[in-house]
């Protein structure tokens, strides 16, 4: 039996972007590849108990991909997944919506189904439920998700920006898995919170169009998740502090944690990576960090060898 290869890259991304709290999220130019190997019998296509970060990856994708198959009506085939990466899980960096992006758009691409990007996008959404990591990871760009008020699906914008801006990650190396970070956000808020927040994603999306990116640090500025999280991470405000200092337009806590980002003129990049790193330094914390651009592109197949699976 030949089995047939799908060979999928796809970007990690940084949602909320502080004041855009579960509605917008953007694309980094950092991918991962993923290759796909289908067959009526694949070796090691069932399920394991996974522990390390690629393990937990590949998982995830090698799920969405049968998943995407089931859907497509192609239940009985087997999936293996090779995963080339260097991504850490549950530091806010969209993993789980970079592998199951990449899962169901390989199901679509061995099956030979023409799927439209919305039709995969629902599927992946199934499995993922974070919009505003789903559509950067599918589409690149910042995106904007907006939920229809008289039904229960989804739309997006995608946000003007121009390529002159670094992110610059700080990446320290402990997990703020989302769904328990989540769980300590408060579901009431007060008028002055939400209007606080309303207002800033308003200055952050003009701020992008207008190229006024003196105005992000008061646009990131969030009062929904952020002083929360920190309750979890209390080295996050001096992180964002030190970034902004160094000269950063503005920073954030990525997802739910723990990736402080911040946006840079490209002059500034190295400062501000400095001062990141001596900040976490003096707070004990050991990590990582990592310079990107603003990621053009969603996931993608870069090469596919399929065969006839009879």
């Amino acid at each position: 039996m030949i089995n047939s290869k799908v060979v999928v890259k796809a970007p990690a991304s940084s949602g909320n972007m502080g004041s855009g709290f579960d509605c917008l999220g953007m694309a980094l130019d950092w991918f991962s590849e993923f290759e796909f190997t289908f067959g009526l019998h694949v070796e090691g296509a069932s399920k394991n108990n996974y522990s390390s970060s690629s393990q937990v990856i590949s998982s995830m994708a090698s799920d969405a991909a049968r998943y995407g198959l089931s859907i497509m009506g192609e239940s009985e085939m087997d999936v293996s997944v090779i995963y080339r990466g260097d991504m850490p899980v549950g530091s806010g960096l969209g993993t789980s919506a970079m592998a199951r992006s990449a899962g169901v758009i390989a199901a679509a691409e061995v099956t030979g189904r023409r799927v439209k990007d919305d039709e995969l996008f629902a599927i992946a959404l199934e499995l993922e439920g974070h919009a505003d990591n789903l559509y950067p990871a599918f589409y690149g760009g910042i995106q904007l998700a907006i939920p229809d008020s008289k039904t229960s699906g989804l739309t997006h914008l995608s946000l003007q920006y121009a390529d002159d801006l670094d992110v610059v990650m700080l990446i320290p190396e402990f997990s703020m898995p989302t769904d328990e970070s989540r769980e300590i956000i408060p579901e009431l808020v007060s008028i002055r919170d939400a209007v606080h927040n309303m207002s800033r994603v308003a200055l952050l999306v003009m701020a992008f169009y207008e190229k006024r990116y003196e105005l992000l640090g008061e646009a990131f500025r969030d009062v929904l998740h952020q002083p929360v999280r920190s309750k979890l991470f209390p080295a996050m405000y001096s992180l964002l502090e030190a970034a902004t200092s160094a000269g950063a337009y503005g920073s954030f806590l990525s997802g739910g944690g723990s990736t402080v980002a911040a946006l840079s003129d490209p002059t500034e990049t190295q400062s501000i990576l400095a001062a990141l790193r001596a900040c976490a330094s003096e707070n004990g914390l050991q990590f990582q960090d990592r310079i990107s651009k603003i990621g053009g592109r969603g996931a993608y197949v870069i090469d596919s060898k399929l065969e006839n699976l009879q």
